[in-house]
């Protein structure tokens, strides 16, 4: 096995990156049996039938997709997928309690908890018509991100059919988001930030693409990385807890100790390996103690370093340099 290091500095990448446009075809087209596109937050599979892509809009934080059967519309339709992403910092259950208030509006409607976890809701609701709209019955998984809420909903005209609902209630299980950022959505690069005791000179992300003893790629793994200067006042021998937000598991950060020898005024920390570095700024939180004891917290410097490759897309060492100058997001 042979490991080839690729470090992707912030000042390089700004250098080397221009401006991005993004575009939204809005024209019908076929959805893939296995959904993961530029703007879609959800990895999932349809049913057995063909789908296509009726519409997709987005402002803001908001971004709505909607899928239907070949020779129908959003505006005429039998049944329906929608994908629904909003960048709002609540949990799962207050956005289905929300939804749930919502459908109080319309006495028929009728609902049913079938899921719960802390992380993600699924329930299925009807209405016999409710103003101009027609009776129907839907699916709905409602799940938390690092961009905000995602939800993921099967529709039907009528009575949602057993078929239908056995088979729908399989695939929003199976869904999981994709939670990474477009180049366009992650934005400018992180300004370095500067603190009582600390300043930071530089960020970047590190690459490990492994590959066999004939070249080719067997795993690549990422960490972050940080480059500090002391200030006048940080203290001989302080101890410096980096805590890394952690791509793998954003409930569980990891942290790098460092003291300050005698006479030094530069650091360079870097994260332990992780397997799904994606498209993100993520946050680097530097808490300055006193000395290795940890007793005594002199202040806190707060970082974000931008990664802009999704490593699980990478699929050769010469794929990884290319994507690290071109970026490689969803």
């Amino acid at each position: 096995m042979r490991k080839n290091f690729i470090l992707v500095l912030a000042t390089l990448v700004a250098l080397a990156t221009g401006s991005e446009a993004s575009q939204y075809d809005t024209e019908t087209r076929k959805a893939p049996a296995s959904v993961m596109s530029s703007s879609e937050r959800w990895k999932f599979e349809f049913d057995s039938r063909e789908w296509v892509l009726g519409d997709e809009q987005a402002q803001g934080a908001q971004s709505i997709r909607e899928y239907v059967l070949p020779g129908e519309s959003v505006h005429a339709w039998s049944e329906l997928v929608t994908s629904f992403s909003v960048g709002v910092d609540v949990s799962p259950d207050a956005w289905y309690r929300q939804q749930i208030k919502g459908m109080r509006k319309c006495r028929s409607s009728t609902k049913q908890l079938v899921d719960k976890s802390p992380n993600s809701v699924i329930f299925e609701g009807s209405h016999q018509g409710c103003d101009d709209f027609p009776p129907s019955a839907f699916i709905m998984r409602i799940s938390s991100g690092r961009s905000g809420i995602q939800t993921l909903t099967f529709s039907q005209k009528g009575a949602l059919s057993e078929t239908n609902r056995r088979n729908w209630l399989a695939i929003l299980r199976d869904a999981h988001i994709e939670d990474s950022l477009t180049l366009s959505e992650l934005g400018p690069l992180p300004q370095n930030r500067s603190s009582k005791f600390l300043e930071t000179t530089n960020t970047g992300f590190l690459l490990d693409p492994r590959e066999d003893d004939e070249g080719n790629l067997e795993s690549i793994t990422g960490s972050l990385a940080i480059w500090l200067r002391a200030t006048p006042g940080l203290p001989a021998r302080a101890y410096l807890d980096v805590e890394f937000e952690n791509p793998d598991d954003r409930d569980a950060p990891v942290s790098v100790g460092v003291i300050r020898e005698k006479g030094q005024d530069e650091f360079l920390i870097v994260s332990p390996d992780f397997e799904h570095m994606r498209c993100w700024n993520y946050e680097v939180n530097v808490t300055v103690y006193r000395d290795k004891t940890k007793r005594r917290v002199l202040g806190v410097h707060r970082q974000l370093i931008q990664c802009r490759v999704n490593i699980d897309k990478l699929t050769s060492r010469e794929d990884t340099l290319t994507a690290t100058r071109q970026g490689r997001c969803p």
